[in-house]
């Protein structure tokens, strides 16, 4: 165990001299912000989904409300 954390920390010290590390930060970052954004968007197009959904449920609920009154008010009581 003691080589085998040796020889990963060798190889993580040799990481910055094969990558250039404000690069991988700065991509790593932008793409956090992208993916961010597009969740964000994502949940405010889904929102408005549900809101057009329960409108016309609604919408729905008082045109059959409104054809009960009516019906109650052209149909005499028995």
């Amino acid at each position: 165990m003691g080589i085998a954390g040796s020889g990963i920390l060798l190889a993580l010290m040799q990481l910055p001299e094969r990558l250039d590390a404000l690069l991988l930060v700065s991509g790593a970052i932008a793409n956090l912000i992208t993916g961010l954004s597009r969740l964000g968007l994502g949940v405010l197009q889904l929102a408005g989904v549900l809101g057009v959904v329960a409108m016309a449920g609604f919408s729905l609920l008082l045109v059959v409300g409104g054809l009960v009154r009516l019906f109650r008010a052209l149909v005499p009581p028995s």
